[in-house]
């Protein structure tokens, strides 16, 4: 299995590509269990990362992951002590609609300031998140007029 080439890998570049394979799945079932496997006493510290943050970045798994998160932060909190727990703040930075910016951000500020050093990157993520919440307001509804209007799809003259 790739979980097990990710423990017995022999050399890093063997280990980095069993763990980005790992990290490639898209199924929630399988989504939350490589996350369980993530913070697991088998996964090596350095290795929590490589696991997260992919399956956060892709839109398919990112929302099982966000619950995951809010539903696992003591596990994740203690598999990443201290200043190492600064990143998960980082995951506000996924919201896109005001409504769940609104409610990462209650979240994830209570969380911050339990973490030294988290301020800054709860304050960045929370401005990406920002500024997605702005464009998607901006650009939705326009595409929705073009779309229902027919203009610029092809073959529709």
């Amino acid at each position: 299995t790739l979980r097990h080439a990710v423990e017995t890998s022999t050399s890093p570049q063997a280990h980095v590509i069993a763990l980005r394979a790992a990290a490639g799945v898209i199924e929630p079932a399988a989504v939350r269990s490589q996350l369980d496997w993530a913070v697991s006493p088998v996964v090596k510290l350095q290795d929590v990362r490589g696991i997260l943050w992919p399956l956060a970045s892709r839109h398919r798994s990112r929302a099982v992951v966000l619950a995951y998160v809010r539903d696992h932060w003591d596990a994740l909190r203690a598999k990443l002590p201290g200043a190492l727990g600064r990143g998960l703040v980082g995951m506000v930075g996924y919201a896109c609609s005001q409504p769940a910016l609104d409610d990462a951000r209650a979240f994830y500020t209570q969380k911050a300031a339990t973490i030294e050093g988290a301020d800054r990157p709860l304050a960045q993520a929370i401005e990406s998140a920002s500024l997605c919440v702005a464009l998607r307001d901006k650009v939705l509804p326009q595409l929705k007029n073009l779309s229902s209007s027919g203009a610029g799809a092809p073959g529709r003259r």
